[in-house]
């Protein structure tokens, strides 16, 4: 529902490059958290879901910045995500390290 909210402030933004980049960027979001699905549940691996957290979180990382110099409002709808996604790293990682 978050990325449905951020994809329809970006979509009614004017057009700029940093319009594209951002619609890009949730695009990403949403395939890259698909392939985690993947990872972590298909595989059922806790190694490579908490590896393949990393760039996920890194892309997120990216998409507020450039929201955050963009659309300030819309960046404040992804924050409590990244929030989330700091306890997530952390779980992820003792997770993996209690299943070695």
């Amino acid at each position: 529902m978050m990325t449905i909210a951020i994809l329809y402030r970006i979509f009614n933004a004017t057009d700029t490059l940093q319009k594209k980049t951002a619609i890009w960027l949730a695009i990403s979001m949403i395939a890259v958290n698909e392939f985690w699905n993947y990872l972590f549940f298909g595989l059922e691996s806790t190694f490579a879901g908490f590896i393949g957290l990393l760039p996920f979180t890194l892309l997120v990382i990216v998409l507020f910045i450039i929201l955050w110099n963009f659309q300030r409002k819309t960046a404040w709808i992804l924050f409590p995500y990244l929030l989330w996604l700091g306890y997530d790293l952390v779980w992820t990682y003792n997770l993996w390290i209690m299943n070695k």
